[in-house]
Parts: structure tokens; C-alpha cells; sequence
């Protein structure tokens, strides 16, 4: 994170008596959305959106919430098909983008009667070096370390608990220490064949880090546990009779586990949501995932029906508590991978208020 303070060797939680160990801070550059200016994109006009590191997107069918992200795909290079059908329509897309070292850099994209017009900081390039200049900031076509496909959600749903897993375990750090155990476990088994007949001992090297990954297990269950308790305080807060309880279940047998698996009290509802820059796709989206705990597909940025999940209008308040569960879910999961407390920036977006639409 570009924004990291000075990282302590431990960091201990005060609800629990477990230590959050340190690991290596992401390396992931970081590049997010500032704003997004829109002009005659579908059926927006005139907008400009201002986002944060993490940008939940509310409002109701027919509020624009699909065309704002699409707008976003078209600023940051993709090729959106009716759009580059359309020889008669005037619109643009701006987008300002900060990178890791502090500053920004402005992308536009202008459309008239069918011939494309692409600037970034105000001077004039080719569709190739657009590309190429998001490319450098490590923004594909794509977007997918921006933010999630809108469509994307689908592959979070099927995944089963133990893809789950991995995803998590892969957010939180523990990757490291499967990569260190499956190592030694390889040379140990290499060991083996070249003794058929005798017995080989396990190594003092295999037998540390089974025992360092079973730890690692161990602590990343009671944060688990830790999370879920915090997170059922912050949203009893927002709903006094909630629908729902986080109930986010980690199970570590030794060297293993058997997956992650997330249940609500009431299965019929759900909540998509998608991350908005500051780490990789994977990191962001399970850190969401974890945030709001509500079904393996928040993964995305939508969220459609507020008032029939939370049974309460998205008023400013409500909105500044969804804003703080986001943001304490966050910083727990990214301060138990880097062992750093991070600055997250969280912003809900109500398509009603932010998005001027022109109707037919």
C-alpha cells in the first residue's frame, strides 16, 4: 500500500488474546479511481462520480448502476460493441486515475458520430498508446485489478469452499507458508524414493513448517472468529432485527483445512459488491467478501434492492455505518496479511443522487 505506516514487528488485537504476525506488505502497484466525468454515455449526462479506494454503487432498477460501470470499462480501453456501433451519437468519458507515487494522470475518451477522439493528460494519442499507458499502470483492458467485471460475480458463486479457500488463504498471506510446507513436503518425498525398502524420517526443516502452517491456520480462524463477532456488532447498529448474521466458518485439520464456507439466517437475499482499486482483484474482492459477509458472489460493486436487504432506506446515516462495516472489514483482513494498519478509503455511491439521466 502506498500509504503504509511504519510496519511494527506484531500487531495484537485488544478484543482477542491472539497476535496478528507480520507478513511482507503487498507489492501490488496501486492505481484507483478518482472520478469518473460523464457526458451523453447511454443515458447519462453531465455527471462526475468522485470514488474512493472501495466504492459500493447503490441504487434501484433503472438507475444507471450497469451504465456507470460500463462507462468506466469504455474510459479504461475496453471495446464495448453497441457503443462502436453507434455513427450518429456524441459522448464522452473522462477518468482520473491515482497512481502509487502520489500523482495522477487524466484519461479521455470522446466519441463523435463515430470517430474516436483519445487524450491522457490533455494530449492527443492513438486507441494503442491509451492502452499502453494504462498498461503501464498496470490497468489492462479489462480493468480486473480496478475492479471486478460487473458479470464477473459468477464465477465467485460457483466456486466451491475449498476454491474459496484458496482465494482467502491467497488474501491473507497464508500462501507463503503452503508454498514453504509443500516445498520441504516435496523433498521429503523425494527422499523416500530413492529409499524404497527403508523407513525416512521426516526432516527438522518439514516438521517446522507443518508446524509454522498449522499456527498460521490456527491464528487466521480466531481472526476469523474475531471478524465475524465485529462485524455482527457494526451491522446490529445499522438493522436492529437483522435478516441475517455473518457466520464466516474456517476449519483447519493440521496441515489442512476444509474450506471456508459463509451462511446467512436468510439464504434468499444478497448483496453484490465489487472493489474499487487500492490492491490487486483478489485481495480486494475477498476483503469485501469478508467486509460485508453476505454470499460467496460479493464480489462485485452493484447492490441492487438496499431497502429489501437492510428493511431500511440508504439514508446518509445508514450509509456512513455501511461505510464504517466496510472499512473496519477491510482493514482487519488487509492488517492481518501486511501486519500494517492501512488507510481505506470507503465510499458508497447512490446512482439517485450522483447520476443526472435523461429519460425517453
Amino acid at each position: 500500500m502506498s500509504n503504509q505506516i511504519e510496519r511494527p514487528e506484531t500487531v495484537t488485537k485488544n478484543t482477542t488474546s491472539f497476535v496478528i504476525k507480520s507478513l511482507p506488505p503487498c507489492k501490488t502497484k496501486n492505481c484507483s479511481i478518482v472520478s469518473v466525468q460523464i457526458d451523453d454515455y447511454r443515458c447519462i449526462v453531465n455527471s462526475t462520480v468522485q470514488f474512493d479506494q472501495f466504492s459500493p454503487i447503490i441504487g434501484g432498477n433503472d438507475t444507471g448502476k450497469s451504465i456507470l460501470v460500463e462507462a468506466i470499462m469504455y474510459a479504461l480501453g475496453a471495446r464495448i460493441e453497441h457503443v462502436h456501433k453507434s455513427k450518429t451519437e456524441t459522448f464522452s468519458v473522462f477518468i482520473k486515475l491515482k497512481v502509487s507515487d502520489g500523482s495522477e494522470k487524466l484519461f479521455q475518451r470522446i466519441s463523435s458520430a463515430g470517430v474516436e477522439t483519445l487524450k491522457v493528460d490533455q494530449k492527443k494519442v492513438l486507441l494503442k498508446n491509451y492502452r499502453e499507458e494504462l498498461n503501464q499502470l498496470n490497468v489492462f483492458a479489462n480493468a480486473t485489478n480496478i475492479f471486478g467485471l460487473e458479470r464477473g460475480w459468477e464465477s465467485f458463486v460457483v466456486l466451491t469452499p475449498a476454491k474459496f479457500s484458496q482465494l482467502l488463504e491467497k488474501a491473507a498471506g497464508l500462501e507463503l507458508n503452503k508454498k514453504l510446507h509443500d516445498d520441504a513436503k516435496r523433498s521429503f518425498e523425494q527422499e523416500k524414493k530413492k529409499k524404497p525398502t527403508g523407513k525416512v524420517r521426516k526432516s527438522a526443516n518439514l516438521k517446522k513448517v507443518e508446524e509454522q502452517l498449522k499456527n498460521r491456520h490456527v491464528d487466521f480462524k480466531m481472526f476469523i472468529d474475531d471478524l465475524n463477532l465485529r462485524l455482527n456488532q457494526i451491522y446490529t447498529e445499522i438493522t436492529p432485527n437483522p435478516s441475517w448474521k455473518a457466520n464466516l466458518e474456517y476449519t483447519c485439520h493440521a496441515n489442512s483445512f476444509s474450506g471456508i464456507e459463509m451462511t446467512l439466517r436468510n439464504g434468499s437475499q444478497k448483496m453484490l459488491l465489487m472493489a474499487a482499486g487500492g490492491v490487486d482483484m483478489p485481495v480486494a474482492a475477498v476483503a469485501l467478501a469478508v467486509a460485508i459477509l453476505m454470499k460467496r458472489q460479493t464480489a462485485l460493486l452493484i447492490i441492487d434492492n438496499f431497502q429489501k436487504t437492510f428493511g431500511t432506506e440508504p439514508t446518509p446515516e445508514i450509509l456512513d455505518k455501511m461505510e464504517d462495516l466496510s472499512r473496519q472489514g477491510i482493514q482487519m483482513l488487509l492488517t492481518w496479511q501486511s501486519g500494517v494498519m492501512p488507510r481505506v478509503g470507503v465510499r458508497f455511491i447512490s446512482t439517485t443522487r450522483a447520476l443526472t439521466l435523461k429519460r425517453n
